[in-house]
């Protein structure tokens, strides 16, 4: 890039001496240009490139330099061009006549080069600041008048200064409406169209202090709607008047309208069918859950081999079942294209065979064979999703099945390879070095489909032929979902079939060769050295469903547990009162008194001293139940249908809590051995956001307010030597932190709970102060990633990497700004970057570097001068942090 060319000097005199001392003085500075008469000036100035100051002599011989000067002042061209006389000439009448003609100063002789570069120097800069002024002031003037908004400026006393044309045209009023004669009633007029013209006036008259914003809409008698924003207008500090905008919204406030009103239909439409499937959910749920549980029972008793498989197969298909009933159920994440693949290693062929013993019953009924061809290279274990797959394939099955009246069904699986692989894998995405390509056909002997009605078989709740759904029933949804399951697996699918012949689906998928799992498969019992719930201990089960009792009875009945049970609310609020419980089951919906109110009425009766912790039962899968629960009082949910599994794991998460081996506590070093999780999870918190939708803010600003009150009662339950109410809080505040994605604040309360139930008040102090710090770090990640995440909504997130780019390079860049300045001999510019750092960091919500920022800049000590190194690295460190967490979000 070339340097910027000096600003021309023209040196005006007829002594050699003078010219000679003045180039000297100036040339290193500027382009120096030289004339030594009136005339020969003249001529110079007559032709571009102009000069940007003359240096003129008084005392010539042809033409004078006051000649000169006012010649110069009398040309458009050099009218504006600084003049400084040099002269001997002292006298005032003749400073006064060279003022006169518009000359800037005087320098007198005897000529002294430092007098000479300063005063030029001085002169130079007021002439480049006054035309950036006239640049700026005709730069305001094209903003005011090419914005589409209507502008007034209006003094102090009321009086207009200032109305752009849309102000103008907004009002209907003309131009000659600013004149001075006529101004005073320009307001008047204005008001006049409002439908509340006092007010519009009195507002007007009385300017916003400073600081102040003052935004309202208008309504005028015309039927428009007008938003006004005004701001105070400024002088030295002082508010000497006011800024108006006024733009016309009645469009936008019509469409506003038109769209809450839309919203409102829409949210009862959304409100009925998340009622409608939270019902469906619950009734099918609720039978479902005594068949699984009763098929698990089963597989506890001594059953002969094929009984054991029968069992094993209702078990199977049940949790098919319900796992498809969870997504489909789910209608939201359909239609949001959220469903999330697993990536998991399963055994092929143990799924393909329990499907074959399934469909074989069904075949058998209809007096059709079942086959299933399985080819010796395929792989045992794969990974992927079983339950998808075993999902797309029970689709095929079940219509392979339904429309086939004699004859068979097929079910092969084969890795294609070179020899056999076909058009297929030549599909991009099937060209992976580790990967394996396996082809599932499903052949039936059934009704066939003719080519004119393959348009309609793989769309939603569409069947090929309308005969089909009052022969055969069935909604004609499941084909389209298993192809948009294929297609999430990167797989393809086609058909191929003649009428009355048959039909032949063909499943591509890419997956990739596993391995099993170290683990053991789950047994009956459980293994060697499994933790188990301690003895003895009391269980209260609260179910009205009969089958779900006698399901949980025998879940149970394999520990050496106290269980009571109550058939509704009332009653497991009555034994609760009599009795002391460990560990209460809690089903939500009961009669006389649903599983929410008796866990409130309970948590009302329980003293301060012992909290019994309840988990949910519940057939609600919707998203926000387990919300629900916990709000109520709850502590855990366990949905329906329960799983032996899930029962073992509330029971062993609730009877026996325990400090994780990674953060026990140890004498001497309490916090040597504590893990480093992230401060916060951007997943949870993502989740969380996208849930609560518009109530997140309010939620998470009622949560930033508590959270240092709850930190402040462990201090106090500490201090108080209170372990119950330490154990309580440290309880409460895990759980709440928790839901935001704390972490590492959810590890540390989880410690302080576990060594308050034990009694360790000690130990438990080193933890509660760790915590204290660590409350401070987690809400200021919340506080960034809320602002943050804001940011992303309204650029888009093309936008947001670049924006989250040049947030990074501006922090780092201050950074290293301020570590150079500290070392250097004048802190006082450190300081000033380390203020501009804490200006940025607060914009971007990063309250952490903010802060940090801040006290360096006021921790300054001038003799000598120096920054205190603690303060220095500490900003490093939390620099560091934001920068992880602008990365972090960045990159989602």
């Amino acid at each position: 890039m070339n340097a910027p060319a000096k600003p021309r000097i023209l040196i005006v005199d007829d002594e050699q001496h003078n010219l000679h001392v003045l180039g000297g003085a100036l040339k290193e500075l500027y382009q120096v240009f030289v004339a030594t008469s009136g005339a020969q000036a003249l001529k110079q100035l007559a032709n571009p490139p102009l000069p940007d100051m003359v240096l003129l002599d008084i005392v010539m011989p042809d033409i004078d330099g006051f000649e000169v000067c006012r010649r110069l002042k009398a040309q458009p061209d050099t009218a504006e061009m600084p003049v400084i006389f040099i002269t001997a000439m002292d006298a005032e009448a003749d400073e006064a006549r060279g003022f006169d003609l518009g000359a800037v100063d005087f320098i007198a002789k005897p000529i002294r080069p430092a007098i000479v570069r300063a005063r030029v120097l001085t002169h130079l800069t007021l002439q480049a600041r006054t035309r950036e002024l006239l640049k700026s002031g005709e730069l305001l003037r094209a903003t005011l008048e090419s914005t589409r908004d209507g502008i007034l400026a209006v003094g102090r006393d009321g009086a207009v200064t200032h109305a752009n044309a849309n102000f103008l045209r907004l009002f209907h009023l003309s131009p000659h409406s600013l004149s001075p004669e006529v101004q005073d009633r320009l307001l008047a007029r204005v008001a006049a169209q409002m439908e509340q013209p006092q007010a519009f006036l009195e507002r007007l008259a009385h300017p916003r202090p400073a600081g102040a914003t003052d935004c309202d809409v208008l309504h005028c008698k015309d039927g428009r709607i007008l938003e006004c924003c005004a701001v105070p207008l400024l002088l030295d500090g002082q508010v000497t008047g006011q800024v108006w905008n006024f733009a016309n919204v009645t469009r936008q406030k019509l469409h506003e309208a038109q769209l809450l009103q839309a919203r409102r239909e829409a949210e009862a439409a959304n409100k009925a069918k998340s009622t409608f499937l939270a019902t469906m959910s619950h009734e099918i749920r609720t039978p479902l859950n005594g068949v699984l549980g009763m098929a698990e029972l089963l597989l506890d008793l001594d059953l002969p081999p094929t009984g054991r498989d029968y069992a094993q197969t209702i078990l199977t298909s049940g949790n098919a079942l319900l796992a498809i009933i969870n997504d489909v159920l789910d209608y939201s994440k359909i239609e949001a294209e959220k469903l999330q693949l697993e990536a998991i290693p399963f055994n092929l062929h143990h799924l393909l065979q329990d499907l074959s013993l399934l469909f074989k019953g069904f075949a058998g009924k209809k007096a059709i064979d079942f086959e299933l061809g399985l080819d010796a290279r395929l792989p045992d274990w794969i990974v992927g999703d079983p339950t998808r797959l075993r999902q797309i394939l029970v689709n095929l099955l079940s219509n392979a099945v339904k429309f086939t009246r004699k004859g068979r069904v097929t079910l092969e699986a084969t890795p294609l390879t070179d020899a056999n692989q076909g058009r297929a894998l030549e599909k991009p995405f099937y060209q992976r070095a580790d990967g394996l390509v396996v082809r599932f056909e499903v052949l039936d002997t059934g009704v066939g489909i003719s080519p004119e009605q393959f348009s309609k078989l793989f769309k939603s709740f569409e069947q090929a032929d309308s005969s089909t759904t009052r022969r055969y029933g069935g909604t004609g949804l499941g084909l389209a979902i298993t192809r948009k399951l294929v297609h999430l697996m990167q797989g393809e699918i086609d058909v191929e079939s003649t009428l009355g012949v048959g039909t032949l689906f063909r499943v591509v998928l890419p997956v990739r060769p596993g391995t099993a799992p170290e683990e053991a498969l789950p047994g009956t019992e459980p293994p060697a050295g499994m933790a188990m719930p301690p003895r003895g201990a009391r269980i209260l089960v609260a179910e009205d469903d009969p089958i779900n009792r006698a399901v949980l009875r025998g879940m149970l009945k394999r520990y050496e547990l106290t269980v009571d049970y109550a058939e509704n609310g009332r009653q497991a609020v009555a034994l609760l009162s009599r009795k002391a419980y460990d560990l209460v089951f809690m089903d939500c919906q009961m009669p006389e008194m649903d599983g929410y109110a008796a866990c409130q009425a309970f948590r009302r009766l329980e003293g301060p001293q012992r909290h019994v912790p309840i988990v949910a039962l519940t057939a609600f899968a919707m998203q926000g139940d387990r919300e629900k629960c916990l709000a109520a009082g709850m502590d855990d949910h366990l949905p329906k249908p329960v799983t032996r599994h899930g029962v073992q794991s509330a029971l062993l998460r609730w009877l026996t809590p325990e400090i994780p081996p990674a953060v026990t506590p140890t004498p001497g070093d309490a916090l040597a051995a504590v893990p480093v999780p992230p401060v916060l999870d951007r997943q949870v918190f993502r989740t969380l956001h996208q849930e609560l939708e518009e109530d997140f803010d309010a939620v998470l600003a009622q949560f930033l307010e508590l959270l240092p009150r709850r930190v402040q009662a462990l201090r106090a339950a500490l201090e108080s030597r209170r372990p119950d109410l330490l154990a309580r809080e440290a309880h409460s505040l895990r759980g709440s932190s928790g839901q935001f994605g704390g972490k590492r604040l959810c590890q540390y309360a989880l410690a302080l709970e576990t060594l308050a139930q034990r009694g360790s008040l000690d130990d438990a102090a080193a933890w509660l102060a760790t915590l204290e710090e660590e409350q401070v770090r987690f809400a200021d990640a919340l506080t960034a990633a809320q602002r943050l995440t804001a940011f992303r909504q309204d650029l888009g997130q093309e936008a947001f990497r670049d924006f989250i780019g040049m947030a990074i390079r501006s922090l780092t860049g201050l950074l290293e700004r301020i570590r150079q300045e500290a070392a250097g001999p004048a802190p006082r510019q450190a300081s000033e970057a380390a203020l501009e750092l804490a200006g940025l960091a607060g914009s971007y919500g990063l309250t952490e570097v903010e802060r940090r920022a801040a006290a360096f800049a006021t921790a300054r000590t001038d003799q000598p001068p120096s920054f205190p190194a603690p303060l220095l690295e500490a900003l490093v460190g939390a620099v560091g942090a934001a920068r992880i967490l602008l990365e972090e979000l960045g990159g989602e």
